[in-house]
């Protein structure tokens, strides 16, 4: 079994000129998340809503999921790679 340091993924969305379009493309992060959810991991991660030089966080701590290369990909097909940043937590 290979230990690794656990690992936090942190998502950028741009805000843009609608509201409902928005909602839609946090739905979309969050359900991707919720496909990669794993009880017994330890990555986690984080969303950050931004809008010019304004930015919202919204950690999930108690949402544990696995990062890996498919979950990384299936969140850039939203965000784009800019968007994406995983550290080591």
């Amino acid at each position: 079994m290979c230990i690794r340091d656990s690992r936090k993924v942190h998502v950028t969305v741009l805000r843009s000129s609608s509201v409902e379009e928005d909602k839609r493309r946090l739905g979309q992060i969050y359900d991707v998340m919720r496909r990669y959810r794993d009880a017994q991991s330890q990555d986690h991660f984080v969303l950050y809503l931004t809008q010019g030089t304004q930015r919202m966080m919204l950690d999930f701590p108690n949402d544990p999921m696995t990062c890996s290369q498919a979950l990384q990909a299936d969140l850039a097909r939203i965000v784009g790679w800019d968007g994406l940043r995983v550290e080591s937590a």
